[in-house]
């Protein structure tokens, strides 16, 4: 039996009490779920604080015991400024969130207590669910939350490895090197929450081994992602009648900074369905900015085979 994989996730309801501030200069204004994979799995903390802080030590615990935090953005105006922070609070139970920020000549202090409920769950990282891939590759997931794992490719049980995050011992990276057959696969994470609860995680992908795709299937590829408003920007041009384009899509990809901080990324993915067997070229286009022209960045050849 696997070691129980423990990582903070909020569900439901939060109840909170109010904040318990060391003066006037810093308040709590905002605690709550962070929002993106399935059981969020940190705490939302927003502060007030003066603007004329300069490099002030922080602090986070919980329950008395030093908390991971990441920062997650700062604003300023009208003589406040505000800071958000990403932070674990451990497994579910009441929780006593305290932020100590050290000034050099006094420490301002606010705290809270929260009573949650929380489930655990596995997230696909670094690829969409349903994405063809050109090669098997190392697969990563995000488990927390959960024991008793099992990894399976085509039904097929395969060994994976377990590593703790480096900023939680409640997180962990789940990575495996499926033997993926031509054509569409099904990898399958099962495994069982605090509660005894099922908890399944289903990636069907397709395998494009040796550039074929057969005669008939549908794949999915991906071919850029959401950048900002002036750019990058992307485009794929498919030449050629034994695929013929279909619909385009947007997908959140999952991501992890530094192996511990959640994020999300908007991805584009064509759709291509194999119409008649021959070649098909894709031409991967870029834009890095808006007021310039598209470039090639990659040309791929596929084969359509019965």
């Amino acid at each position: 039996m696997l070691p129980l994989l423990l990582v903070l996730a909020l569900l439901g309801s939060v109840l909170l009490a109010p904040p318990i501030l060391g003066g006037p200069s810093l308040r709590m204004v905002k605690w709550e779920p962070m929002s993106g994979p399935p059981a969020p799995a940190y705490i939302h903390l927003e502060v007030e604080l003066p603007c004329d802080l300069k490099e002030p030590q922080e602090e986070i615990t919980v329950n008395g015991q030093a908390a991971a935090f990441r920062h997650l953005g700062f604003s300023s105006g009208s003589g406040r400024c505000g800071r958000d922070y990403a932070v674990y609070v451990g497994p579910p139970g009441k929780k006593m969130v305290r932020l100590d920020i050290n000034t050099g000549s006094r420490v301002l202090s606010a705290a809270a207590t929260l009573v949650f409920e929380s489930r655990g769950a596995i997230v696909l990282l670094d690829r969409v669910p349903g994405e063809a891939v050109l090669e098997p590759g190392e697969w990563r997931f995000w488990g927390y939350f959960v024991r008793d794992l099992k990894v399976r490719v085509n039904d097929m049980e395969v060994p994976y490895q377990l590593r703790p995050s480096p900023v939680s011992e409640h997180h962990a990276l789940i990575t495996c090197q499926p033997n993926l057959r031509p054509g569409p696969n099904l990898i399958t994470i099962v495994g069982k929450g605090l509660g005894g609860e099922a908890v399944k995680l289903e990636c069907p992908t397709y395998y494009i081994k040796d550039q074929k795709v057969r005669l008939h299937d549908e794949i999915l590829l991906p071919y850029g992602y959401m950048g900002s408003k002036s750019g990058p920007f992307f485009r794929l041009d498919v030449e050629g009648k034994a695929l013929q384009p279909g619909e385009s899509q947007d997908l959140d990809q999952a991501g992890l900074k530094d192996d511990a901080w959640y994020y999300q990324k908007r991805m584009f993915l064509k759709r291509l369905k194999a119409v008649n067997t021959g070649e098909a070229v894709l031409k991967f286009y870029e834009k890095a900015w808006f007021t310039n022209p598209f470039q090639l960045r990659k040309t791929l050849t596929l084969k359509v085979v019965s």
